[in-house]
């Protein structure tokens, strides 16, 4: 049964994260964590201010813990400080994008459950990159980082952000937020064996920059893949792209990556490379 809870940070890890630090859904055989990210303090500009960055979400070890960059705010108003994710002109609070994205957590995990076929084990992190438009739709979502290994898991995920209505930014322009969540393999079922990028670098080397000529367009940042792979082929893929304008390379990407070579092996193995 489809149920969420919250749940403590493991004894080992709790100097990262407080206690009841990350809501859990569990779908079937499948576990999955939004990791809770920290409050932004929204600073308020001006016309002349400068564009501020997107909330960014770097990773810790083990791969199922992030955190989230916090912006500083010059002076907070009274009677208490502005909570905020920062926007391109516009912001919203933490609390209201929680509002609008935690009921999704159960379609969050269907996506995992419905179109997760293919690959025994399956499993991973994604980071969503969310811009939300003046009027509180949403303009794009894409994986800006992800370890799944599966692009219709992937297109699914973004497809449910991108449906999520917000409220209206304020100040009248977009607002644009991560949003990050972990998705755990089944217990019961063997695990892919991890195999690290160097075991793929001659494949890459050799495939990597026509993959990128032929699908990304020119400039655009940098594209990252996980493959699954067993018998010498991909068996499964996904991508995820730190730019914007890449994010529609990225089903020519995984494609492409799909035909390639792998060094031989019986049992699935998981890669993570960047092109």
């Amino acid at each position: 049964m489809l149920h969420s809870a919250l749940r403590a940070a493991p004894e080992g890890r709790r100097r990262w994260w407080p206690q009841a630090c990350s809501s859990v859904v569990t779908w079937g055989p499948f576990t999955m964590r939004h990791l809770l990210p920290v409050l932004v303090l929204c600073l308020a500009g001006c016309a002349s201010a400068p564009t501020p960055a997107p909330i960014t979400v770097a990773h810790a070890r083990p791969r199922t813990e992030a955190s989230v960059a916090v912006v500083a705010e010059e002076e907070a108003p009274p009677p208490r400080p502005t909570m905020a994710i920062a926007g391109l002109t516009g912001s919203l609070t933490t609390r209201e994008a929680h509002r609008a994205l935690d009921p999704r957590m159960e379609t969050f995990a269907g996506c995992f459950h419905e179109h997760g076929t293919g690959v025994t084990g399956l499993g991973g992190d994604v980071t969503l990159h969310i811009i939300v438009n003046a009027d509180g739709s949403v303009r794009t979502a894409f994986p800006t980082d992800s370890t799944v290994g599966h692009r219709d898991v992937e297109r699914c995920l973004s497809d449910v952000a991108q449906a999520t209505v917000f409220p209206r930014p304020r100040g009248g322009g977009e607002a644009v937020l991560t949003w990050p969540i972990s998705m755990d393999p089944p217990s019961d079922v063997r695990h892919p064996q991890t195999w690290d990028p160097s075991r793929v670098a001659n494949v890459v080397e050799r495939r990597g920059s026509d993959v990128l000529a032929a699908c990304r367009p020119e400039g655009t940042g940098h594209v990252r893949v996980t493959a699954y792979t067993r018998g010498g082929r991909v068996i499964m893929a996904g991508a995820s792209t730190d730019d914007e304008s890449g994010r529609d390379a990225l089903d020519c990407v995984v494609t492409r990556v799909r035909s390639w070579p792998m060094p031989p092996t019986p049992r699935t193995a998981k890669v993570t490379f960047e092109l």
